[in-house]
């Protein structure tokens, strides 16, 4: 969020000034002519458009802050010498640029650059005050109110600006961490209830399983005990999982995968998943292609994508079919899991993919789930470099998308140590068959 808003400060300063230079460079050469002048705002004008151009497309803010902030000091001593010093419109121009430091940096760097400025400050009023002749003065006292006036309202405008989007940016983050707060209250609420339900019947199955000797029943009681541990795993997966997400931990180990294979074995486990939940009346469609494609990839992340999206498609059909699958496309490969279940209404697509959030009607009948699957899905299919949709009908049912590159590496240093430790593998088979 931070990021966010000081590359949108950046970009407004930087247009501010785009505008500014060519309409100073203008009143300048009405007002008291001079070639100097409007060279100066010129190269100005290609800087920042230059700046303006990088805070849009780089990542690297820092560097672009720093360098905006040398240029406008910079700018802003040679305004002063060509404009009257104390007496045009640089006094203003001064608070405006510290009040600009303020919103964009922080901490020791702050402090630093405080000081300097000051500094720089006072060295003009020694300037000034013992070197009048250096300061270039005004042709006549009417160009000078001109500048003085026309810099005020610069300013005015410019701290407008400033106030107005600090104070807009700091009500959206309040009604964000007002939002996040309600959702993580309500999400505790459920939580516990989810937590203790699975708790609940893994307890008390395992107590049932020890006082009978019928073997159905005790196959019975080892299904309901398997399936709530199941649920109850899967809820400590998504938590720890968002944990992850969200402090930039999560890490990926790719390796060559079979995807296939995978899909089969994720077909055997949806069979398992429809005989858990006692819904044999499903019928499980896996379509994939009749040759063989690899993917480099973290194969333990991919499946759970699949496995939360096939999960959910399962608890949300009563009855009919659930279909998994993935084609080629491209450069991608596209996968889909679709279903013939309840749907989503139009009202509630954007609510899919948020963390903490349940859309079923729960006044209808009561899905089991924490609503953090999907949230989880969608972070790991972008950290993957891809992209996740959906598309639904109401009551007719649901298809999930997400593409993955056919080629996907990872530079981290866990990649780095899996390709390395492959090529010593490959070394020492060779030296084997020498």
């Amino acid at each position: 969020m931070e990021l966010r808003f000081e590359r949108k400060l950046l970009q407004n300063t930087c247009l501010i000034l785009i505008i500014v230079f060519p309409l100073a460079t203008i009143l300048n050469l009405i007002i008291d002519p001079g070639y100097l002048l409007a060279l100066f705002t010129f190269i100005a004008t290609i800087l920042f458009i230059i700046l303006f151009i990088l805070c849009k497309r780089s990542n690297n803010i820092k560097s672009i802050r720093l360098i905006v902030t040398i240029l406008m000091l910079g700018f802003i001593n040679f305004g002063w010498f060509f404009n009257n010093g104390s007496s045009g419109p640089m006094l203003g121009i001064f608070i405006l640029y510290l009040g600009f430091m303020v919103l964009i940096w922080e901490k020791r760097t702050l402090y630093i650059l405080a000081s300097i400025t000051l500094l720089n400050i006072t060295v003009l009023f020694f300037i000034e005050f013992y070197y009048t002749d250096i300061i270039e003065l005004y042709a006549s006292e009417h160009a000078r109110l001109i500048d003085v006036y026309v810099g005020l309202f610069f300013a005015l405008g410019v701290i407008f600006m400033y106030s107005y989007y600090a104070k807009y940016n700091y009500r959206k983050q309040l009604r964000n961490a007002q939002k996040s707060d309600e959702l993580k209250t309500s999400f505790l609420a459920n939580i516990s209830h989810e937590i203790r339900t699975p708790l609940n019947a893994i307890i008390g199955f395992s107590g049932l399983i020890n006082r009978t000797d019928d073997e159905e029943r005790r196959y019975h009681y080892g299904n309901i005990i398997k399936k709530n541990g199941y649920q109850l795993q899967l809820i400590f997966e998504n938590i720890l999982d968002i944990s992850m997400i969200e402090s930039g931990q999560m890490r990926f180990i790719p390796t060559d995968l079979d995807l296939n294979e995978l899909l089969q074995t994720l077909k055997v486990e949806a069979i398992n998943e429809c005989s858990l939940r006692d819904k044999n009346n499903i019928k499980i469609n896996c379509e994939i292609p009749a040759e063989y494609h690899y993917l480099f990839i973290d194969k333990q992340r991919l499946q759970q994508v699949l496995q939360n999206l096939v999960s959910n498609a399962i608890k949300f059909t009563n009855s009919g079919t659930v279909s998994f699958g993935y084609r080629p496309v491209n450069k991608y490969y596209q996968f889909y899991v679709k279903d013939t279940g309840i749907g989503i209404r139009p009202e509630n697509f954007e609510k899919v993919f948020k963390r903490f959030s349940k859309i079923e009607e729960e006044k209808i009948q009561l899905y089991r789930g924490a609503g953090l699957g999907l949230y989880v899905s969608k972070k790991i299919i972008e950290l993957l470099g891809g992209k996740i949709w959906f598309t639904s009908v109401y009551g007719k049912g649901t298809s999930f998308f997400f593409q993955l590159p056919k080629k996907h590496f990872n530079n981290s240093k866990k990649t780095v140590e899996t390709i390395l430790k492959n090529i010593y593998i490959e070394q020492d088979k060779v030296n084997l068959n020498k």
